[in-house]
């Protein structure tokens, strides 16, 4: 028993000088941090005006400190995330929106270089807050009261900033067969001492209507209503009264009247909702090629609501898809039983489509022939060589795929948007060698035909 006490006593007191070694290493390190924040803000300060910093009284200085700005924070109390996105997915937003805020910068002081967002947030936001309180001291200071002037245009960019990394994320992660994504700022108190509302990110998802159809043909199909994130209530967020106000971004379900796309009829004017099937969305990501699927199908809802359309040499609705702002291919849709179904999509060199029967008709390319020459996928296109060649690049602008030759070009170094290939495809050459070959043997059936 005298044993066990006697360790029992020792672990007590080991227990204790560890708690007190944590305690004195928290408060070095609340030192080093309130040094290194006070030396950041001298050197603002001093780029303001000279006497700044010897204005500011130490109660001042340190409600000012108390007040600096820190990272974005995350709420998922209303988010579901562990079956789609996985439980690690809220750090990992918030950890690149955080990056992202550190790596860009803004403007600070004209004629002086940017500084980060983060680093605006941090220091310069709190000193801004600050020197509201202190217009006496910096009467007749013009410099302080010039710097003043631009704060709320600063404050705007700053939350602009951040409304454009959620709503990014928002389109970005947001699936239309598994969970539309709302990453939305709010701004709140994060405890009683704080000086003004902090930008909080509230992560919510839902999941678009799935329905079954069986149409008057005897068809059933199950398709999911077309949704997209209204990003441009998002974007951008105004000051008032020295206080941001929160986003209104909100998930828009689509509906277009047939006469958009040039039908006549009693019902052409009456708002049809707009459905795909989920076939169409797996092709369209597998075609373009893009990291995201989130985008591809925000590209896709934005083509519909433009409602630019043709229709296929057998009568088919084809609706026009733009990437990144460049004609890509169609979206195939019927308009049936009061509703617009988007069946697939259709690449633009696909046989099906107005480039892709040019194609067949200027060099004979068949649908086995686009697809041999890796010529139906924009991922491949974009792996390639093709910009290299003008011979091959005209044979494209001929039938009129120019738009995929300028995708190729804007998008050619944009790493975080198209799938990369380790090495680049000598495609052109591949093509042009595959046309000789064609040519040559439509030569020698020319010439047997003249023969006989």
């Amino acid at each position: 028993m005298g044993a066990n006490c006697f360790y029992n006593k020792v672990n007590v007191m080991a227990k204790k000088k560890g708690k007190q070694n944590d305690t004195e290493r928290q408060k070095v390190i609340a030192v080093q941090k309130k040094r290194e924040f006070m030396h950041k803000l001298e050197h603002i300060c001093s780029l303001i005006d000279e006497e700044l910093f010897a204005l500011i009284s130490p109660s001042k200085m340190e409600c000012l400190y108390i007040s600096r700005g820190s990272a974005v924070g995350v709420n998922t109390k209303q988010f579901i995330y562990k079956s789609f996105y996985g439980e690690k997915f809220p750090e990992m937003i918030l950890e690149s929106i955080n990056l992202s805020l550190t790596e860009r910068t803004m403007p600070f002081i004209e004629k002086m270089p940017e500084i980060s967002f983060a680093h605006y947030y941090h220091v310069v936001m709190p000193l801004e807050m600050c020197m509201n309180t202190m217009m006496e001291e910096l009467q007749g200071r013009k410099a302080c009261l010039d710097f003043l002037a631009g704060m709320q245009e600063r404050i705007e960019a700053y939350y602009n900033r951040v409304m454009f990394l959620c709503a990014s994320t928002s389109v970005y992660f947001s699936e239309m067969q598994h969970s539309m994504l709302k990453v939305k700022v709010g701004l709140e108190y994060r405890n009683k001492s704080e000086q003004w509302k902090r930008p909080v990110i509230t992560l919510t998802n839902s999941k678009p209507e799935k329905r079954k159809f069986n149409f008057k043909s005897g068809e059933v199909r199950s398709a999911l209503r077309m949704v997209r994130l209204r990003t441009d209530d998002m974007i951008h967020i105004s000051i008032k009264d020295g206080e941001a106000h929160e986003d209104k971004g909100v998930f828009e379900e689509l509906s277009l009247k047939p006469s958009v796309f040039g039908i006549r009829g009693s019902h052409a004017d009456t708002p049809h909702p707009v459905y795909v099937l989920e076939h169409a969305l797996n092709r369209l990501n597998e075609r373009t090629g893009g990291v995201s699927a989130g985008l591809d199908q925000y590209d896709a809802a934005n083509s519909v609501l433009a409602g630019k359309y043709t229709y296929s040499t057998n009568g088919k609705l084809l609706i026009e898809h733009r990437t990144f702002g460049q004609k890509s291919g169609y979206l195939l849709a019927d308009i049936t039983d009061g509703i617009i179904l988007i069946r697939t999509f259709l690449f633009l060199t696909h046989s099906s489509t107005p480039e892709g029967q040019k194609l067949k008709e200027q060099l004979g390319l068949q649908k086995l022939d686009i697809n041999y020459l890796a010529m139906d996928r924009l991922g491949t296109l974009m792996n390639s060589d093709i910009l290299k060649d003008e011979a091959v690049c005209r044979i494209f602008r001929n039938a009129g795929c120019g738009s995929i030759l300028e995708l190729c070009e804007d998008k050619k170094d944009d790493l975080g948007i198209f799938r990369r290939y380790e090495k680049e495809l000598p495609l052109a050459d591949k093509i042009k060698k595959y046309l000789a070959s064609v040519n040559a043997a439509e030569d020698e059936d020319g010439d047997t035909d003249d023969s006989e």
